[in-house]
């Protein structure tokens, strides 16, 4: 079952003399249907907990990488 979103577009132009604060009445104006479909991807559940999992998992990798350095940042002496 689609649905449909009506929407309007309006444009104006002002030429190169324009300067300060001015108000610009639509010149032209242009009417859209858009068609919406149902979305049959995962639930926001499903992608909240695949999102905690890849940010824990590049966390462990960052601090894999960090700790897996020859040298770490500090002062030598």
């Amino acid at each position: 079952m689609s649905q449909q979103l009506d929407a309007s577009i309006q444009m104006a132009m002002g030429d190169s003399n324009l300067t300060g604060t001015y108000a610009i009445s639509p010149q032209i104006t242009f009417d859209l249907t858009v068609p919406i479909q149902e979305n049959k991807g995962l639930s926001p559940d499903t992608s909240l907990k695949i999102g905690l999992v890849l940010l824990g998992l590049s966390g462990f990798m960052l601090i894999a990488c960090f700790f897996s350095q020859k040298h770490y940042y500090a002062p030598k002496g």
